[in-house]
C-alpha cells in the first residue's frame, strides 16, 4: 500500500485509505462513490475480498509493478501544490454514513514537520506500522516516517514479500529505495514550499 499511497501523492492525486476486511462492503463502494475515485489500488491478497464497484478501475499493486512498462517516473512539472489535495480520510460509518475530511499536501507537511504535530519522528527514533491504513493516525507512521527517516517497522511484513525489494533491482525499475528517496523528496519539496 505505501507504493500505492507514494504513486498517488507523486501524481497529484488524492488518495482515500479503506481497510478491506475491516470496512464493510457498504463502507468501501459509499467511499468510492462519494469521493469520484476512478481507480482502487488494492494488494493481490485483498482482491477477492472487495465488493463490485460500478464506476472504477480496480488495480493490483504488485500486478503493476510487475509490468514491463514501469519505468517512467512523472513529469516534476505535474508536481502538486501545497494547495491541492492529497487525502481523503472518511470517518468509519459506525453512527451512520462515513464523513470525509480533505485534507491538502500543505496541511499534511505543516502537521508531519511542525512540533508538537510531528511527534518527534526524526532519524534515530524508532517507529512502528501498526495502524490500520485507513485510520487518519496511520498518515503519521507512514508519511512521518518516509519523511523524517526514522527507523521503520511493520507488523505485517506483506510489503517486503516482493522479491524485487530483496536483491539490487533490474535497471529502470521501482525498487524500494527508490521509492522511500522519491517519498521523502516529495515530502520535503512540500514543506519547503509551504514554509519558503
Amino acid at each position: 500500500m505505501v507504493v500505492g499511497i507514494v504513486a498517488a501523492m507523486k501524481l497529484g492525486a488524492a488518495y482515500a485509505p479503506q481497510h478491506v476486511g475491516v470496512a464493510p462492503d457498504e463502507i468501501l463502494t459509499r467511499v468510492a462513490a462519494v469521493s469520484g475515485a476512478p481507480v482502487v489500488l488494492t494488494m493481490r491478497d485483498c482482491f477477492g475480498a472487495l465488493p463490485s464497484f460500478e464506476t472504477v478501475n480496480v488495480l493490483v499493486i504488485e500486478d503493476v509493478l510487475e509490468a514491463e512498462a514501469l519505468t517512467a517516473v512523472p513529469d516534476a512539472a505535474l508536481r502538486p501544490k501545497p494547495e491541492d489535495r492529497c487525502i481523503l480520510l472518511f470517518t468509519s460509518g459506525t453512527t451512520g454514513q462515513p464523513n470525509g475530511v480533505q485534507v491538502t499536501h500543505g496541511n499534511l507537511a505543516n502537521v508531519l514537520f511542525t512540533a508538537p504535530g510531528d511527534l518527534g519522528i526524526c532519524p534515530g527514533r524508532k517507529v512502528g506500522q501498526i495502524l490500520s491504513i485507513a485510520f487518519d493516525m496511520a498518515a503519521w507512521e507512514t508519511l512521518g516516517a518516509l519523511g523524517t527517516g526514522p527507523r521503520w517497522s511493520f507488523a505485517v511484513p506483506a510489503f517486503f514479500h516482493f522479491p524485487r525489494f530483496r536483491s539490487p533491482p533490474p535497471r529502470g525499475k521501482l525498487d524500494k529505495r527508490l521509492l522511500l528517496s522519491m517519498a521523502k523528496d516529495h515530502i520535503e519539496a512540500q514543506a519547503s514550499e509551504l514554509h519558503g
